[in-house]
């Protein structure tokens, strides 16, 4: 896994990746969760962007088929049921 793309917060990290997955780090590095974006059913979800919305319980993701997509931070599972863009 090669990361694409980063979001920093006081609390942890989110990281993203051309593998279609998202990490959730704790501050400590300490792996919290990996969502599968590939799930969401995208033309190409390879990660190129990704915001980690803390007190939303969701992260947003960027892929590289231009879609975007909200997932719940706690199972990845699509909020919206497809791309938002």
């Amino acid at each position: 896994m090669a990361v694409s793309c980063l979001h920093g917060l006081p609390s942890g990290l989110a990281t993203g990746s051309r593998d279609g997955t998202v990490r959730l780090w704790s501050a400590g590095m300490e792996a919290k969760a990996t969502l599968d974006i590939t799930a969401c059913g995208g033309y190409d979800c390879a990660v190129r962007a990704v915001v980690w919305r803390q007190e939303e319980g969701t992260v947003v993701v960027g892929t590289k088929g231009c879609e975007v997509f909200e997932v719940r931070a706690s199972d990845g599972r699509d909020v919206h049921g497809g791309p938002i863009v």
